[in-house]
């Protein structure tokens, strides 16, 4: 799931088991323009969910703001 804020691009990959992140950007890079890669990919065990069972983008806003 992507989610632009504050003019930039991030990603959110769901994934339960080790994942690599550079080899991850590197084949997207292959596909896309530079305008539209992420500004950070950001791994989660469970992409989080509302009442409706729905990616939640307001939690994954927050993980953005909060993020160091």
């Amino acid at each position: 799931k992507s989610i632009f804020y504050n003019n930039k691009i991030f990603t959110f990959v769901q994934s339960g088991k080790s994942f690599n992140v550079e080899e991850l950007k590197s084949r997207i890079k292959q596909d896309l323009p530079n305008y539209a890669m992420p500004e950070s990919i950001i791994l989660l065990e469970k992409l989080p969910t509302n009442a409706n069972d729905k990616i939640d983008t307001q939690q994954l806003r927050e993980l953005i703001r909060t993020k160091p």
